[in-house]
């Protein structure tokens, strides 16, 4: 089956990116009803194609890509969050991180966030 994104702007966010090579990464999402989304993460490095990093269902149960359980994504519905955590980080790891709801059961997800992952580059929200 095919995927479609579509930008939005329905976003707050923060990052976290630490001198252990540690990152934490939150999107909150606003505008809709959270617990009915699943989420994912989604990055993508210039000029390539996009990499799914992983996802949490609306059931809590997640999927996570990276391989050596350096990647951990969570959700906490009461506060309309979703938390990625990965450890360890390398050059490999940086590009451009994006949060994307997906309707339960469709093969449409929507970009809500953006995030700039490299020491010295701002965030960006689209």
């Amino acid at each position: 089956s095919q995927w479609s994104f579509i930008i939005s702007s329905l976003c707050i966010f923060k990052r976290i990116y630490d001198r252990l090579q540690n990152l934490d990464l939150s999107c909150r999402g606003s505008g809709f009803t959270f617990r009915s989304y699943d989420m994912h993460w989604v990055r993508q490095k210039p000029g390539k194609a996009l990499v799914w990093m992983g996802h949490v269902w609306i059931s809590g149960q997640r999927q996570d890509y990276v391989k050596k359980r350096r990647l951990e994504i969570t959700r906490d519905d009461s506060k309309s969050m979703m938390y990625l955590k990965l450890s360890g980080l390398t050059e490999e790891d940086s590009g451009m991180y994006f949060c994307a709801r997906q309707a339960h059961q469709s093969t449409a997800a929507e970009f809500l966030c953006s995030f700039d992952i490299s020491p010295i580059l701002p965030i960006h929200c689209l």
